[in-house]
């Protein structure tokens, strides 16, 4: 039917992903309140503890805010792998991976920020999208980078065959 086909993605031949940003239609007042609460007290503690020193090395803000921008630009997108992870997620975790907790947390939050400033979602459930899409997965990689570091001993391969694909 045509109305069929207006629904369903033309390449693929099946419905287009729902997105990961949750609208304040599809949350409560106290939700809402909740995870900007929990975003807030996050990204005080993740700018309380950040290594700032990093950001004076040459070329590590380049790469930070190029990391960032090329993320927003996935998020736009709305990419992800043949019906599996949202790049949201996996976008967090690259974060992790590459500057730590607290500049992953700082990024996630300007890709949340920005992709409701951009019209992908709206601002008053920007802190429960920030817990959910940047919270959450960067402290999950970063526990699970913290287990491997204990459990195995510090070997490149570890970090690349275990935290990377693994975590």
């Amino acid at each position: 039917s045509k109305s069929r086909r207006a629904s369903t993605d033309p390449i693929r031949g099946r419905a287009p992903e729902p997105a990961v940003d949750l609208t304040a239609a599809l949350s409560t007042p106290a939700q809402c309140v909740a995870g900007w609460a929990v975003a807030c007290v996050a990204l005080a503690c993740a700018a309380w503890r950040a290594p700032w020193w990093w950001l004076r090395q040459p070329g590590s803000v380049h790469v930070l805010c190029g990391a960032v921008v090329i993320l927003l630009g996935l998020w736009q997108l709305r990419a992800g792998i043949g019906g599996g992870p949202w790049l949201h997620l996996l976008g967090a975790t690259a974060l992790t991976l590459m500057f730590s907790w607290q500049f992953a947390l700082l990024g996630c939050a300007v890709l949340v920020f920005g992709s409701a400033a951009t019209g992908h979602g709206d601002f008053a459930s920007a802190g429960l999208n920030f817990t959910l899409s940047g919270l959450l997965p960067v402290a999950f990689s970063y526990g699970f980078t913290r287990l491997i570091e204990r459990v195995f001993a510090p070997h490149f391969f570890i970090y690349v065959f275990v935290t990377a694909f693994l975590g």
